[in-house]
């Protein structure tokens, strides 16, 4: 059987020439099958597709697509750190109502250094509850009046240390002295944050810059 080259129509054996189209008539068995196409140009254009994503792949590595935006993104963003992040990267946490009671007793004496705020007020809060504690007929003034002499030396030092972490020296404390407004100065002072950074008395106890 014979077809047509040009139409691919079924002509007979003795046939020299396709009786519709007019193309040339050749053997069934020498033209190629449908799957049996050239594929240099799909190749082609395979290639060009790939070089064209390599291209495109290469120019967003490059940090030239609007998506990357360069080195910007890196350096605005917050997340990133820099001066963010060095700045509150040194704060120590708050000390606990145990800590700041140990530490309490450990600075029997000493007047030197500072104490943040959470230091004072929780040796403050464990001496009411051990005078509560100890109200006790009979015996409890006996305790409550020893406590009251054994804490002494210790909470003098503690109110220096929490006039230090204000930036005053330790004479401030005769203010405690004058009758009301004293006390009101006093409170107002024990209340108020730590200094920042460090002062002649040391560090501050926050670690903050």
């Amino acid at each position: 059987m014979k077809l047509c080259k040009t139409c691919g129509a079924k002509l007979n054996d003795d046939a020299a020439f396709c009786y519709i189209c007019g193309g040339a008539a050749v053997q069934a068995d020498t033209i190629k099958a449908p799957t049996d196409f050239d594929d240099t140009e799909a190749t082609t254009v395979l290639n060009e597709s790939e070089f064209d994503d390599k291209a495109e792949e290469t120019t967003v590595l490059s940090g030239n697509s609007p998506y990357q935006n360069g080195n910007s993104y890196q350096n605005n963003n917050l997340y990133q750190g820099g001066n963010n992040q060095s700045e509150y990267s040194n704060i120590i946490e708050k000390p606990s109502f145990k800590d700041c009671y140990i530490k309490f007793w450990k600075n029997y004496t000493n007047f030197s250094g500072r104490a943040r705020r959470s230091e004072y007020w929780y040796v403050v809060l464990a001496n009411i509850l051990i005078s509560l504690v100890t109200m006790i007929p009979y015996v409890g003034p006996v305790i409550d009046g020893l406590y009251m002499i054994a804490i002494l030396v210790p909470t003098l030092a503690l109110m220096v240390r929490r006039l230090h972490d204000l930036g005053k020296d330790w004479y401030y404390i005769f203010f405690a002295l004058i009758p009301l407004v004293g006390q009101i100065i006093m409170l107002v002072w024990f209340c108020t944050d730590s200094q920042v950074g460090a002062n002649e008395f040391g560090e501050n106890p926050k670690g903050v810059n």
